[in-house]
């Protein structure tokens, strides 16, 4: 082997070594490379779903053995704050037993009321003999006039006028005022005649010209002191006075409406005819009284 061949393969193997060493110090001092991150895409990504709720189970009442309610509290309503409607019942606090039934005071409304031509009574007349003597019977469509000297007198509505007007004064003697036949607004006729006893009123009316007859009568009060001892008998025992409550008391079925001015008023049920027994009441408390009472749509009350 030549000399320069020897230096060759001395100096490849000087480098050799050194590489070796350079690649054991590099390995010594390097860490690991930790691999890449990997971002899943959007279509890989899992979504998780929400656990249903697990309905609540009921507790149960351990006195009654049924499940207790888990619904929510029925909706209370607010009171009513506006004012009462017109002609609608009054409320009353009666003792037990008196007075119409809640359920008809609440559903019921005053029946309208308007003037008009009565005519003639569709009602029986009362039955009364030789002793009803110095008395007075008002009910639904009549009056009785009694005298001492004959036959009581019975005056329909539509009776008339001289007829009615005759036994009046027979039974009454001369009325405290009589305004003769004017025109009234309030009454229905052509024109309108009232006649006063005191507190009846007996009411007139030319419905057809030149014919007049007797068409309401009309109670506030007692009679005339000429008159202090007959005896003024009113249908059903009514009489301006009674007590709301013992009105009520008289007849179940009968209800109390309130007027716009506060006051009362009343029809008797059962009167069906065209001549109904109407009253007015100065309110609807129990203490409230009866301040008059009618019979024939003449002239207007309430």
């Amino acid at each position: 082997m030549t000399k320069q061949r020897r230096a060759t393969l001395a100096g490849a193997a000087v480098v050799s070594c050194l590489l070796m060493i350079v690649l054991l110090f590099v390995r010594g001092n390097s860490a690991p490379v930790a691999a890449p991150e990997v971002v899943p895409t959007a279509a890989e990504v899992t979504v998780s779903s929400v656990p249903a709720a697990t309905p609540a189970t009921p507790t149960t009442n351990p006195q009654t053995g049924v499940p207790a309610t888990t619904d929510a509290p029925d909706f209370q309503e607010t009171p009513d704050s506006s004012p009462p409607t017109s002609n609608a019942p009054f409320v009353l606090v009666l003792p037990d037993g008196v007075g119409a039934p809640s359920s008809t005071a609440s559903t019921t409304t005053r029946p309208e009321l308007e003037t008009s031509a009565t005519t003639t009574s569709t009602v029986a007349p009362p039955t009364v003999d030789e002793s009803f003597a110095k008395s007075v019977l008002l009910q639904e469509g009549w009056a009785v006039f009694g005298t001492d000297a004959s036959a009581p007198v019975l005056a329909a509505i539509g009776t008339p006028a001289d007829d009615a007007v005759a036994a009046a004064i027979a039974s009454l003697g001369e009325p405290t005022e009589d305004t003769g036949l004017v025109a009234d607004d309030d009454c229905a006729g052509l024109r309108t005649r009232r006649l006063r006893f005191g507190g009846l009123e007996l009411v007139l009316a030319e419905q057809v010209e030149g014919m007049v007859t007797f068409e309401q009568w009309y109670i506030d009060g007692p009679l005339n002191e000429r008159n202090s001892s007959v005896d003024l008998v009113v249908e059903d025992g009514l009489q301006p006075g009674l007590t709301v409550e013992e009105l009520l008391a008289s007849n179940a079925l009968l209800v109390v409406f309130q007027e716009d001015d506060g006051s009362g008023s009343f029809r008797m049920p059962g009167d069906d005819s065209n001549s109904p027994v109407w009253g007015r009441t100065s309110g609807g408390s129990a203490e409230d009284t009866v301040t008059a009472i009618w019979s024939g749509n003449e002239c207007r009350r309430i």
